[in-house]
């Protein structure tokens, strides 16, 4: 699984720091970002497979980041963590209440992984 990199839009520093080190023991390479404006800069990275959504990170500037990634050409699959995210113009593949279990939010990115395709029937459908 390396190379696959995953990015994590979390305000709160400990849940943050916990998601990443549980996706860096499946082997994922993560960039932890605090604020929306900090993710443009990254989307252009290579190999970009998640992008993980909190919706306390993304509140007021959620649409526009989703609009701007709706115009990209090569899109990341999204996660979303919280209640139901804002009417979307990219599809969010999985969606995650809170509190977060961190083990099903592993699991859904490690089948996806062995199967080679997004997260269809785990989680829950966006």
């Amino acid at each position: 699984m390396g190379g696959r990199i995953v990015a994590v839009l979390e305000n709160s520093i400990g849940p943050r720091l916990l998601l990443a080190s549980r996706l860096g023991e499946l082997g994922y390479t993560v960039t932890l970002l605090s604020a929306a404006e900090s993710l443009s800069g990254r989307l252009d990275a290579d190999g970009l497979e998640w992008l993980i959504l909190d919706e306390a990170a993304v509140q007021g500037d959620g649409s526009a980041l989703l609009e701007q990634l709706a115009r990209r050409r090569a899109q990341p699959r999204i996660a979303w963590l919280g209640a139901h995210p804002p009417a979307s113009p990219v599809p969010i593949e999985v969606r995650f209440d809170k509190p977060l279990d961190y083990g099903e939010i592993t699991r859904v990115l490690s089948a996806a992984a062995e199967r080679g395709e997004g997260a269809e029937g785990s989680g829950q459908a966006g």
